[in-house]
């Protein structure tokens, strides 16, 4: 059933990972996507050729005038927007406090905290009454991540931050806004952070035994983007096969 048909969403970072998960999910319910990336630009052309209902643009999500030139487009040539899924974002670099470089942490929160407030600056005014805002956020926020991370971690809990503010200013237009806060998920930030050892240690921790697939958190995603989740706003729900319980 597709339940998002007639509906335009902006997917960032949709090339890889939970952002090209969400793209395919949301076009599975009728969706035309702007899948927003900025290094991925094979992953994104491949994505291209095989959904028929995907836009693709390059932008720095970290950057003012191309963020505003992004949504110029979606205002010039489709006219409204209504769903924005935030997925851009991750970690820079792991380094003790007193050895973390300045630039790398003003890098994680350009990345992950400005891009969220940047991409929300200028789509709130196209989105259309009853839109959807969804954040993608990390279990770090709330646990305050690995040694290390505490950059990734404070980033994370800013985007937890944002969403429950930003679902009190919109509520009025009955905009919701939530956040998917994964656990260990199979994807590159892994890949390139984590040694097989570290990573069948964080496994071990996960009362359902298993790491977590872009899809598990993608099918969240689609859910809050949907009508079924009109009443949900302001939460971080959280995608972690029992790592993390509140």
């Amino acid at each position: 059933m597709k339940t998002l048909e007639n509906k335009i969403a902006i997917v960032t970072g949709g090339a890889t990972g939970i952002g090209r998960a969400c793209v395919y999910a949301l076009s599975k319910l009728g969706a035309k996507i702007i899948l927003v990336y900025f290094r991925s630009k094979e992953g994104a052309e491949k994505i291209a050729k095989e959904l028929d209902n995907i836009i693709i643009r390059k932008v720095d999500v970290t950057n003012e005038s191309e963020v505003k030139g992004l949504f110029d487009f979606v205002s010039n040539d489709i006219g409204y927007l209504d769903i924005l899924v935030n997925n851009a974002g991750g970690n820079i670099s792991f380094h003790k406090t007193e050895e973390y470089p300045t630039k790398d942490w003003i890098d994680t929160f350009n990345l992950n905290v400005l891009s969220v407030f940047l991409m929300c600056k200028y789509a709130i005014p196209l989105i259309r009454n009853k839109g959807k805002i969804v954040n993608i956020s990390s279990i770090s926020g709330k646990t305050g991540g690995a040694p290390g991370g505490m950059a990734y971690a404070a980033a994370k809990a800013s985007v937890d931050c944002m969403t429950k503010a930003l679902a009190k200013e919109l509520a009025n237009r009955k905009i919701n806004v939530n956040a998917v806060s994964p656990g260990v998920i199979r994807t590159k930030q892994h890949e390139r952070f984590s040694s097989k050892e570290y990573y069948a240690e964080l496994i071990k921790r996960i009362p359902l035994g298993r790491d977590g697939l872009p899809e598990d958190v993608a099918n969240v995603v689609a859910f809050l983007c949907s009508s079924d989740s009109d009443y949900i706003t302001g939460q971080i729900i959280e995608v972690n096969g029992g790592q993390y319980m509140k």
